[in-house]
């Protein structure tokens, strides 16, 4: 048997941060350009019976003849922004967009933006925060900290085969020393990102001297466009 393998990962994070003070006011700024690519590929061949056993040789007269291999590869792109504000250290605000492409996802999704021939999808996200402690009727021995936290935010998830929006095949032996080919998937360009909103409310409280700590979220989840494995009926 013989067997030859290739495994090249590039990734990228090319990143711009700014912040700056102006009084009780606090603001940082950071956007950037993330990229990855990954490609495997191999093949492989056996088979039984050489005609040297000094000096295998790889041949197509070889009994029970086998070979096959894979040329798989995934890239994924994400444009973000995100700002950060705070006033008087009490009232926080947090808002981000990240714009992503897979190459995973077909070219006639329905969600997202069509752009330089493949498609975006668009996930924003909103947090704010109050530190209730900080305020100046905020006055108890017991309680050291409260801060309340509330949110928004959207998410995408491309946890599926590299290939899955493709029709591709793949070989199968039939025979002593022929080999054949069959579809091992059936295209579907309209494939899209699976998309999660999420509600979050939330608080922080220390007690006591900061003795004890507390923190709780409550959450609401809603997935649209759920990624999974499904077979089709033979009828």
């Amino acid at each position: 048997r013989t067997l030859f393998a290739k495994e090249t990962t590039l990734q990228c994070d090319l990143r711009l941060d700014w912040r700056n003070m102006y009084g009780t006011h606090t603001i940082n700024v950071f956007g950037g350009w993330r990229y990855n690519n990954y490609s495997y590929s191999y093949n492989y061949m056996r088979g039984y019976n050489n005609e040297n056993d000094k000096l295998p040789v790889m041949n197509k007269n070889m009994a029970y003849l086998n070979y096959g291999g894979t040329n798989d590869n995934w890239i994924d792109m994400t444009l973000y922004l995100d700002a950060n504000y705070n006033y008087m250290n009490k009232y926080y605000l947090q808002g981000s967009v990240a714009a992503e492409t897979s190459s995973r996802f077909g070219r006639e999704t329905e969600g997202g933006i069509q752009f330089a021939g493949v498609s975006w999808g668009i996930f924003p996200s909103l947090q704010a925060g109050w530190l209730v402690s900080a305020e100046p009727f905020f006055n108890t021995d017991v309680v050291n900290v409260l801060k309340l936290r509330a949110g928004i935010d959207y998410s995408g998830n491309d946890n599926i085969s590299n290939n899955a929006a493709f029709t591709y095949f793949e070989n199968v032996q039939y025979s002593d020393r022929l080999m054949g080919v069959k579809m091992a998937n059936i295209e579907n360009q309209a494939i899209q990102w699976e998309t999660t909103r999420r509600l979050n409310f939330g608080l922080d409280m220390q007690a006591f001297d900061n003795r004890l700590r507390i923190s709780g979220d409550v959450f609401h989840n809603t997935t649209n466009n759920l990624l999974t494995l499904k077979e089709l009926s033979y009828l």
